[in-house]
């Protein structure tokens, strides 16, 4: 990786490309709907990458995780098992 100061999208390039080369099946801002009622609802919800279908990548450029983060990444994972 090319360190910290960078933006978390210039990370997720970086990730995106290392992937490509090494043949790593991929998907960048995976939209994750919402189920509501009998139907399903885009309210923004977006994995940073999703590796081979089932690792769940979320990036951030901070200085620590903070129990936000977590609580993130468990939305995005809940959101995906729904049918």
């Amino acid at each position: 990786m090319l360190g910290p100061g960078l933006l978390e999208s210039a990370h997720e390039e970086c990730l995106a490309r290392e992937f490509v080369i090494r043949q790593i099946p991929f998907e960048r801002q995976k939209a994750i709907p919402l189920g509501y009622k009998d139907g399903y609802l885009d309210c923004g919800y977006r994995i940073d990458l999703l590796v081979a279908g089932c690792a769940v990548l979320e990036i951030k450029a901070v200085g620590s995780l903070a129990p936000i983060h977590e609580a993130i990444l468990l939305t995005y994972w809940m959101l995906r098992a729904t049918p």
